[in-house]
């Protein structure tokens, strides 16, 4: 798993990930234990009290 940053909202991007019409830039990935969780849609805090304190 990994925890990522969101350090901006963006309409126009050189990524070949990026298709419109707008995408989030992520930055600073960071490696966390890996914990089952349930899936879901939007931004969800999977719990990790350990790695994610001082976020």
């Amino acid at each position: 798993m990994t925890l990522v940053d969101i350090e901006g909202c963006v309409e126009h991007h050189p990524s070949k990930w990026f298709h419109g019409p707008f995408g989030w830039v992520l930055g600073k990935p960071r490696r966390v234990p890996f914990k089952p969780c349930k899936g879901q849609l939007k931004f969800f805090n999977p719990g990790l009290k350990c790695c994610c304190a001082h976020v």
